[in-house]
């Protein structure tokens, strides 16, 4: 087991790679306020995006289903004995859940007591899968309404079909939980094939942050491990190449909605950053919208002195070959949204940052790392965030942003195209 501390924190964490691959990560915090009191995730590299690759079992490349990786996450719930998994941490006081993205699925489980045994649970459920055909066709229908739900959402179904009309090869024109359509084709042989590809220890991550003592975990962990047994499978899975462009630029959607909406996507290439991490781009991409669009934003508070917008939603997102900015926000009418558009465009194609504003940010962002470490849950899910973003916890987050400087964030600014761009407008019935 390695210890490392965690920069800035007065914190350590405990990394350790188990003889079947399984990755471990514990952070325990003498400063959580309930005695006790633990926070786990188990997770595997298995998100919406894993829809192509080598199967073993076939002997060739497949494609599966749209939202599969989200419908096994429903049925890894399922147990021959009939026990029901949420039932039973709940009996030992604890919360479970578990949640599927587009790179991931993780199982949660907080509690203050049997940590030993939910740990064998946990591990339990997960790795003696029970797929029939009648309890699959059951989830079916349950994942179904679901999705109905989904589409009952106008404001999803905007920020979906960004998405759909942004890109062109990554399956994120996918929703994570699939269609009605891709749903209907998933099989019991299916969920198996996946669930053997990407349920094996290599694949997989288990972290803990809280109040616990990290050598009784380790052994716990060692312990159960050393009991399973999984086929150890070569994951090869589809590259994608995305184009720039986007594959639809403007779509109105109108809907019984209190307030419209505008969903931007500028679209991007990885390439023509000059940052050859991914860690340290996303760092500087994050600290320029920050800066462009925060709450300290001079931009984003004359727009809502104009009345063009109550607030700006923002964030990057890097998959593959492709980065892209995403912008939401409220709109009066279409004329409005209209407006903003082209006040955004003449905005960020004139983008100028300031050292000090860069050195503001960068205290805000420290800060924001020394409080979160008070809060265990929050400070798991970040490490599980880096774990699937970057296949390894970062411990150095201080530091990292202590050495973020000008010169580079400027290299990145000026490295920004706009010039490819998808826009979702969600208006009022009547202005249709």
């Amino acid at each position: 087991m390695r210890e490392q501390e965690i920069i800035g924190l007065e914190l350590k964490a405990y990394t350790k790679t188990l003889e079947n691959g399984l990755k471990v990560l514990l952070v325990p915090n003498k400063k959580e306020k309930t005695k006790n009191k633990y926070y786990m995730t188990l997770g595997t590299h298995f998100g919406a995006l894993n829809l192509s690759f080598f199967d073993e079992f076939a002997k060739k490349q497949v494609t599966m289903p749209a939202g599969i990786a989200h419908f096994l996450e429903h049925k890894a719930f399922a147990q021959e004995n009939g026990m029901d998994p949420f039932t039973f941490f709940s009996e030992s006081g604890c919360y479970a859940n578990a949640y599927t993205n587009y790179r991931a699925t993780c199982f949660v489980v907080a509690g203050t007591k049997d940590l030993k045994e939910n740990i064998s649970y946990l591990f339990d459920f997960l790795f003696h899968p029970y797929f029939t055909d009648e309890n699959v066709e059951k989830e079916r229908e349950i994942i179904k309404q679901e999705i109905r739900m989904y589409e009952d959402d106008c404001n999803y179904q905007a920020s979906r079909r960004l998405f759909a009309n942004m890109y062109q090869k990554i399956p994120l024109y996918y929703p994570v939980v699939g269609t009605e359509e891709s749903v209907s084709k998933i099989t019991k042989e299916n969920l198996y094939h996946c669930y053997q590809t990407y349920y094996q220890p290599k694949n997989m991550f288990f972290v803990m942050t809280g109040n616990f003592d990290e050598k009784e975990v380790m052994m716990a962990l060692e312990d159960k491990m050393e009991k399973i047994r999984v086929k150890d499978i070569a994951i090869k899975e589809k590259k994608y190449k995305e184009p720039v462009e986007v594959k639809k630029k403007l779509d109105i959607l109108y809907g019984d909605v209190k307030v419209p909406k505008v969903e931007i996507g500028y679209k991007m290439e990885r390439d023509h950053f000059p940052i050859e991490s991914n860690l340290k781009l996303d760092l500087y991409l994050n600290m320029i919208t920050a800066i462009a669009f925060g709450s300290t934003s001079t931009f984003s508070e004359e727009l809502k002195r104009r009345q063009l917008t109550s607030g700006i939603g923002y964030y990057f997102k890097r998959v593959s070959n492709s980065v892209a900015l995403i912008i939401s926000s409220e709109c009066s009418s279409d004329m409005v949204a209209k407006q903003l558009i082209k006040e955004l465009d003449q905005y960020l194609k004139n983008l100028k940052v300031e050292e000090e504003d860069l050195e503001r940010i960068k205290k805000v962002w420290i800060s924001s790392e020394i409080v979160r470490s008070d809060y265990a849950d929050n400070f798991l899910d970040y490490f599980v965030d880096d774990i699937i973003e970057y296949q390894r916890p970062i411990l150095n987050y201080i530091e990292l942003i202590r050495s973020m400087n000008i010169e580079e964030l400027n290299q990145v600014v000026k490295a920004l195209n706009f010039e490819h761009r998808a826009v979702v407008k969600l208006l009022k019935e009547e202005e249709r």
